[in-house]
């Protein structure tokens, strides 16, 4: 297949990534072309090298929203947008996958005479909901990267479900941890980092934090006071070996987003390490996790989350490791693709809008 996979025009899709959502297009990307397929990225020119990246900008050009400006920078994202499509309706593409949570090319892809996928990462926001309210074409498919998302969309019509996936090999098992828990992702309200702490502290654990200050406010107020450099260390922003290194030395990964997490990457990634996870239940945490790899308990009710962390001392790290090759590998997800790809090309199964997820 010839097919054109459209990432977002924030960021550029390299190492290191700005968040999941880079890591995901680059994982999909690699290995469609290790299938044999002809893949072209189509994104900021500064994306990496090896990605043979279409690019949608001048790479000389100032793309920094924050400098630019909201009405510029938006702008700049209309002409990167209508740019793709014209490059892609030369290209002769079998079909489209688009990775970019940008409601323009969903209103675009109604131009289009080809299948056109979109992937959706991230609940349902104004925007996003105007432009499936303004579908026309029958060649436009839908994917959610959980069911609990999916359940989110489908008021628009039949959303697929096709979970994420990482490198399993990236990420080295280990099956005698230190006495330690672990923390990491952004800082910042939504990811929840100050119960992290409350309920490793109420159980005399030690706990070791990482992830960037993404809310600075957030961070001087309710982290940095936790923060003693002996039971609470905050290790700052890791790279993945680091990351990896803690955390498979981890009795356990404590996940405390307080939103519905769409999919949660970092609990595939500790399950890699062998390392069993608390969450709340919340979002898609309990469709990865099982009574094998850890526990989901009751929202934001820290004696059932404090109980969880010492029943999991009991778990075999092996299982958790097992679960993320067969439920959270890259290989899963790209099959995943491949087959909604091939179902997309059959008439058959033009789309239905009134068919719900």
């Amino acid at each position: 297949m010839k097919i054109a996979i459209l990432a977002h025009a924030n960021h550029p899709i390299k190492e290191p990534y700005e968040g999941g959502l880079e890591m995901i297009t680059a994982l999909i990307v690699k290995a469609l072309r290790k299938e044999g397929h002809q893949v072209d990225l189509f994104a900021l020119g500064s994306s990496a090298i090896n990605l043979a990246p279409v690019a949608l900008n001048d790479p000389n050009y100032n793309w920094d929203p924050a400098e630019l400006g909201t009405e510029a920078f938006n702008m700049n994202v209309a002409s990167y947008y209508s740019l793709a499509f014209l490059k892609i309706k030369e290209g002769n593409y079998d079909l489209v996958h688009n990775n970019s949570l940008h409601y323009l090319p969903i209103i675009l892809g109604n131009s289009l005479d080809i299948p056109f996928l979109t992937s959706f990462h991230t609940p349902v926001f104004p925007e996003i909901s105007y432009a499936l309210n303004a579908l026309r074409s029958p060649q436009q498919y839908f994917s959610a990267v959980s069911k609990s998302l999916s359940k989110l969309y489908a008021e628009f019509g039949k959303c697929d479900v096709v979970y994420n996936g990482i490198d399993i090999d990236k990420w080295e098992f280990a099956n005698n941890p230190s006495d330690y828990y672990f923390w990491y992702g952004r800082i910042c309200p939504e990811k929840g980092t100050h119960t992290a702490i409350e309920a490793a502290t109420k159980l005399g654990k030690k706990i070791y934090l990482a992830g960037p200050k993404s809310n600075m406010e957030y961070y001087i107020k309710e982290v940095a006071p936790l923060i003693n450099n002996e039971n609470v260390v905050y290790l700052g922003h890791l790279n993945q070996v680091e990351v990896n290194h803690w955390l498979k030395n981890a009795r356990a990964l404590l996940f405390t987003s307080t939103w519905d997490e769409p999919y949660g990457l970092t609990i595939a990634e500790s399950l890699a390490s062998g390392t069993p996870v608390v969450s709340w239940n919340k979002g898609a945490a309990p469709e990865i996790l099982t009574n094998k790899t850890g526990r989901v308990v009751a929202p934001f009710n820290m004696v059932e989350f404090q109980n969880a962390l010492i029943e999991i001392e009991k778990l075999d790290r092996r299982d958790c490791r097992v679960r993320a090759i067969e439920f959270c590998s890259v290989e899963k997800m790209v099959n995943g693709y491949l087959d909604l790809y091939t179902r997309m090309l059959k008439p058959k199964n033009s789309l239905n809008l009134q068919e719900v997820c």
